[in-house]
């Protein structure tokens, strides 16, 4: 699977004691994309994005329950 932000390979979670893998389908990329994404670009720009949307929202004094539930369905454009 490819990531939807960068293009790379989405990495595979294993086991710290096994190294098995338990995960392999990405982050939920949103509210950047519609598709999944590598831990890296989650770290890195996704959570970075939600923070942003959270903190504008938040200046715009809209319910912390709205604000989640619009920054994680990518509903949000702030101005």
């Amino acid at each position: 699977m490819k990531c939807s932000i960068c293009g790379h390979t989405v990495d595979l979670h294993r086991h710290p004691v096994t190294k098995k893998v338990y995960w392999g389908e990405g982050h939920n990329a949103e509210p950047v994309n519609d598709g999944r994404c590598c831990t890296v670009c989650n770290n890195n720009v996704v959570i970075s994005r939600r923070m942003t949307d959270i903190v504008q929202a938040m200046k715009a004094d809209t319910s912390v329950e709205d604000i989640l539930k619009c920054s994680i369905k990518g509903e949000v454009s702030w101005g």
